[in-house]
């Protein structure tokens, strides 16, 4: 297989690689020092986890010229992992913002948002759009459910978290501009854009709840 010709898809691989590299530290630190049992920390790795597998599957496909149909086949797989991702991403926060008791009463029904997600993708030819709506959704919640949690004194890192989720909800936004690009030393269009703000806000969720963790929280 070939690389890419264009510029562009190869910063969008070199950034989702990037993006892999950040979760893949963070998931090292949890495995190392978070509490054995502990759900929430479990949830975040898987989170960490899935994120190192959804970007060097996005990778593959912005990097390498392929086949239609193998590249076809390989969004499949990717948007099957993104479906798991999002149900550990919304189950990690739910610990924090619910708190344990509420979180293992909704448990059984989170796995329901990746279920939803995966079959609009396979019936809805934009089913990406999909992602996109919950991104927009879960970062609200994610803002302001930290943002009252710090204003509050009540969990320690949730600064980190509302800004991250603040970032977040820029980088999906950009991720929305198909003719975004700009050009620093190499080009990149929406995507690479988006992996880097994507970056930042994962280093910041890291930071807030390594933070979290640090105080037995």
């Amino acid at each position: 297989m070939k690389l890419s010709s264009l510029q562009t898809e190869l910063t969008s691989a070199a950034t989702d690689i990037i993006l892999a590299l950040i979760a893949l530290v963070a998931l090292i630190y949890l495995v190392r020092y978070s509490p054995k049992g502990g759900r929430k920390y479990l949830a975040w790795k898987f989170f960490f986890f899935l994120t190192i597998v959804v970007t060097v599957l996005a990778a593959t496909i912005h990097g390498l010229e392929l086949s239609v149909q193998l590249s076809q086949r390989l969004w499949r797989v990717l948007f099957f992992f993104l479906g798991l991702f999002l149900i550990a991403f919304t189950t990690a926060i739910c610990f924090d913002l619910l708190g344990e008791e509420a979180t293992q009463k909704v448990l059984p029904y989170i796995p329901l948002i990746g279920i939803a997600f995966y079959v609009v993708t396979l019936l809805w030819p934009e089913g990406f759009l999909a992602y996109v709506i919950y991104q927009f959704s879960i970062t609200f919640i994610i803002i302001f459910g930290y943002g009252r949690l710090a204003w509050l004194n009540k969990l320690n890192g949730s600064w980190y978290m509302a800004l991250g989720g603040l970032l977040s909800l820029i980088a999906i936004y950009i991720q929305t501009k198909d003719s975004l690009y700009i050009t620093l030393i190499w080009d990149f269009d929406h995507n690479g854009i988006y992996h880097m703000v994507q970056s930042v806000a994962v280093i910041l969720f890291f930071l807030g709840i390594r933070r979290a963790l640090l105080n037995n929280q």
